[in-house]
């Protein structure tokens, strides 16, 4: 199956590496280490639920730079379309 990867990115503020390496554990994990702010760990869980293992999100930042947010998800195309 073909994959789609979507890419969203900002040059804002970026994420410190502290919390960034929380974030990326915490998607990582599949479980809600925390409580609240679990929209990122929801929808990971659910892609990889879905789909499977190879699928999900992906953060990247770099502080006082961006926020990049990669989606993976299969693609399938419809014959005759």
């Amino acid at each position: 199956m073909t994959k789609l990867r979507s890419s969203f990115e900002d040059n804002g503020l970026g994420i410190s590496p502290e919390n960034l390496l929380a974030i990326q554990r915490n998607l990582s994990s599949g479980k809600y280490v925390q409580k609240g702010r679990i929209g990122l760990q929801n929808v990971n869980a659910r892609i990889k639920l879905f789909f499977g293992d190879e699928y999900g999100i992906d953060i990247q930042s770099e502080q006082s730079k961006f926020t990049r947010i990669i989606l993976r998800l299969p693609y399938q195309t419809t014959k005759g379309a």
